[in-house]
Formats: C-alpha cells, sequence, structure tokens
C-alpha cells in the first residue's frame, strides 16, 4: 500500500468519525429539546453543556487532523509530480 492510499483511508476514516460525533450531537441536542434525557449524564443541564461542548471540540479537532492529513497528501502528491 502506497503512502498516499493510506493517507486516503486515514482521511476516510477521520470523516466516519467526524459524522459519529455529528450524529451524537444531534441526538443529545433532541433529548435536551425534547426534554427527554436518555443518558444520565443529560439529565443535569449543567453537565449537559459540558457533554455538548466537548463533542463540538473533538469534532473540530477532527476536522483539524483531517486538514493536516490533506496538507500531508498534498506533499506526497506534489513529490511525485515529474518538472515539465
Amino acid at each position: 500500500m502506497t503512502s498516499t492510499a493510506r493517507l486516503e483511508l486515514e482521511i476516510d476514516l477521520l470523516k466516519k468519525k467526524k459524522a459519529a460525533i455529528d450524529s451524537d450531537l444531534v441526538y443529545k441536542q433532541e433529548q435536551h429539546n425534547m426534554s427527554t434525557p436518555c443518558e444520565p449524564e443529560m439529565k443535569d443541564s449543567d453537565l449537559m453543556g459540558v457533554v455538548i461542548y466537548r463533542l463540538v471540540r473533538d469534532r473540530d479537532r477532527i476536522e483539524v487532523e483531517i486538514a493536516e492529513k490533506r496538507m500531508e497528501l498534498y506533499d506526497l502528491q506534489a513529490g511525485t509530480v515529474q518538472p515539465t
């Protein structure tokens, strides 16, 4: 497996992790909006806020990691391009 293929797989995995966090955010926000907490941490409104902020932070960190991997991929691909 080439380095570029490996990076593309890593980017794909990170995108899936981000989608899972986005899904969890929607789920938790619906619990809060409908006043039907299904999870222990969602029963306490102060703790619920922290949970939501943590998910947003984690999602944003994954977005940064995706951007870093894309830059790494770009650098690898640019290194293989032959000058004309």
